[in-house]
């Protein structure tokens, strides 16, 4: 089932490696359970770094893709890139990669979780992409009508 959760869209090479190292961990989890977890947080990176990387799609303003990964998010909503609901979606999964970066003590995530979470954030990655390049796209055509 994990195997079967692919990138529909053309992203940057480093970013789908990221993915595919994300999942070839929880695929590997079935042998130890322990790298359901890791797969979480590959992936926990992973969407972070796309979400930085759409951005720079959308020719944000100067200075702003170095801000806080919260700030951006913000930026984001504010810009229409990504409704609220998409928006509560990206801020749980930034909430979840702080708590599992941030983890005293055991913490140990199961294949459900880890199948749930890469849906996720594979729908989230692919419709701010989308948006992003569409928004990037109405840009230039603004600049040319006038």
């Amino acid at each position: 089932m994990i195997l079967d959760v692919s990138l529909d869209i053309d992203l940057p090479p480093f970013l789908a490696e990221m993915f595919d190292r994300a999942q070839a961990s929880m695929v590997y989890g079935c042998y130890h359970y322990p790298l359901f977890t890791l797969g979480m947080e590959e992936l926990f990176r992973f969407g972070e770094s796309a979400f930085r990387e759409a951005i720079k799609e959308a020719e944000p303003p100067n200075g702003l893709t170095k801000k806080r990964y919260v700030d951006l998010q913000k930026w984001a909503s504010e810009e229409g890139l990504t409704d609220i609901a998409a928006a509560n979606r990206w801020d749980a999964s930034r909430q979840l990669r702080n708590s599992v970066s941030h983890k005293d003590g055991a913490f140990l995530l199961g294949p459900n979780d880890a199948l749930s979470q890469l849906d996720i954030t594979k729908e989230l990655v692919e419709a701010l992409f989308i948006n992003c390049r569409n928004h990037a796209r109405h840009k230039v055509r603004a600049q040319i009508d006038e």
